[in-house]
């Protein structure tokens, strides 16, 4: 296999000869250079494939036959496809060249010159790139649009690298679940990261937020969130979830309207065509003097607010995601230490005596009241003796304010008021704070209580605790310390006269010790061992 370097000469299927003069670009798997056609000595770019793995190849294939389909003055025109081994040389393709550069070293020379491009300095180049996405969204959805896709020859933009583009048929215009190929996350539409196994719906309005992103960075000459890290998460979180940093006071606002607009997180706030954002940018005249200050003032205060409150929105959004997250990790590690060894417990039992003798109920958790509950029974096979069950409960703890001094209305039309609980609570268990607290209590009276408490070792599950209170009279029998008990014990360190109340690590030998202490139970003859150290 020969190599493609300075000086080599490759041949189109027509047998004329290119001479590679310079290497213009470097990629993940191809190397771009610029070339000089024998003939008639005019300038070709050839972008040639490191390598012959599969992926890479079935994608520069895609892309020089996506490209085949368009035919637009914003589009680069693609002229041959060398398969890998013809001629034997490795896969390339021949095209057009673009002698301006990209439009990523355009926006870079701007940044550091400090000189951002005036309002109709973008309107041209919006409308441009909106009127090339109208040419090539017929045919395809892009799916890669960013500033170092985006070519300059001659003064004209011209869109380019399909090598993840799809067809734009009846199936991808739907909200159908094909996008397979990976486009730059700095790009990718909410909902495609909301999908990140699929990559989410493969349609027009993943490209439209993809080009509002490119939009928003040439008129700020900045990226639309902050702060940025280059994690993979981080570009997640601020795509769902970061409000869109502040447009420079001297963008107008309508430009200000139609980027916002095609970023909107969600699909159905965003434009649904390129024609009608070609439609809307068409009508604006930028800078346009009403002759009263006073509504120029107006139109950019409106502008201003309506950005505040989407970015009030998506710091909401924000809090909410992060804390059902939060919340379905504590709801994972109930079910990995309990709800799992519990069922592998009851599997292993009914499998020996050949029946159903204990049965363990599908977990049930409440997203909105924060709750995760579930309950085992143990059948008792005698006629006069009742099944046994045992209920797990848990939910979220969260400290309440300070309402002391308030009163809560409960019926305003007769002056009956009730006064909230006056005393402010933070739920600790010494300098640990209790994030989860959930009470395991079984038909004899006995219980424990489960804790999960803050761990600086593993912040994001925090530490599993089993907690005890027993009777400082030599019972051997455990309480669940409910709700309004564990207000009370909070305020007081966990200290009472009565009980002796204890946290340990969590081991699954509680919840065993507290099914074998609900066997011994007998309707009418409450048995509780007392010569048996359970706990």
């Amino acid at each position: 296999m020969k190599n493609i370097e300075i000086g080599t000469e490759v041949t189109d299927i027509n047998g004329e000869i290119y001479v590679i003069k310079e290497r213009i670009g470097t990629g993940g798997f191809a190397i771009v250079y610029r070339a000089e056609k024998s003939n008639d000595k005019l300038d070709y770019a050839i972008k040639v494939a490191i390598g012959d793995d599969e992926s890479i190849l079935k994608s520069m294939k895609n892309e020089y036959e996506a490209a085949g389909k368009i035919r637009s003055l914003h589009s680069i025109e693609y002229f041959y496809f060398n398969e890998y081994g013809d001629n034997d040389f490795p896969c390339f393709i021949i095209m057009e060249y673009a002698d301006g550069g990209t439009l990523e070293s355009k926006y870079k020379e701007r940044q550091n010159l400090g000189q951002p491009y005036t309002n109709d300095e973008l309107k041209e180049i919006y409308m441009q790139l909106i009127e090339g996405m109208m040419e090539i969204g017929g045919s395809l959805v892009h799916r890669d649009i960013k500033l170092a896709n985006i070519l300059i020859k001659e003064g004209i933009l011209k869109i380019s690298d399909y090598g993840i583009s799809k067809d734009a048929d009846a199936e991808t215009r739907s909200n159908s679940k094909t996008m397979k190929g990976y486009g730059s996350i700095q790009y990718y539409a909410p909902e495609l990261l909301r999908n990140p196994n699929e990559h989410g719906l493969n349609n027009t309005k993943v490209d439209i937020y993809a080009m509002g992103i490119v939009f928003y960075e040439l008129a700020n000459l900045r990226y639309p969130y902050s702060p940025i890290e280059g994690r993979i998460s981080d570009y997640r979180s601020m795509h769902l979830f970061a409000p869109v940093e502040v447009f420079r006071t001297e963008i107008d606002a309508s430009l200000q309207e139609m980027i916002l607009k095609m970023i909107a997180r969600k699909t159905t706030e965003r434009f649904n065509s390129w024609i009608e954002i070609r439609d809307f940018l068409a009508k604006q005249q930028l800078n346009k003097k009403t002759g009263n200050e006073f509504v120029e003032n107006l139109v950019k205060d409106h502008a201003k607010r309506k950005q505040i409150e989407e970015a009030k929105k998506a710091e909401k959004n924000r809090l909410k995601a992060e804390h059902e997250e939060f919340f379905k990790l504590l709801k994972m590690e109930i079910e990995e230490q309990i709800y799992k060894p519990l069922l592998n417990v009851v599997r292993k039992y009914n499998d020996s005596i050949l029946s159903d003798g204990m049965i363990l109920q599908k977990m049930k958790y409440n997203m909105e009241e924060e709750t995760i509950s579930f309950k085992f029974v143990n059948k008792v096979q005698k006629e006069e003796c009742e099944d046994r069950s045992i209920d797990f409960d848990f939910w979220l703890v969260h400290d309440t304010e300070d309402n002391r001094g308030k009163r809560k209305v409960i019926d305003n039309s007769i002056g009956l008021y009730n006064d909230y609980e006056d005393i402010p609570v933070s739920y600790h268990y010494y300098n640990k704070k209790i994030l989860l607290w959930g009470t395991v209590r079984a038909d004899c009276g006995a219980g424990i209580s489960i804790a999960i408490t803050e761990s600086k070792e593993d912040p994001n599950y925090g530490d599993l605790m089993c907690v005890t209170k027993i009777k400082n009279d030599g019972s051997a029998k455990s309480y669940a310390i409910s709700e309004s008990d564990l207000r009370k014990y909070c305020r007081g360190n966990f200290r009472d006269i009565y009980y002796t109340i204890k946290f340990s690590d969590f081991d699954f030998e509680c919840i065993e010790q507290l099914i074998k202490m609900n066997s011994v139970f007998q309707v009418n003859s409450f048995y509780e061992p007392t010569s048996i150290d359970l706990w």
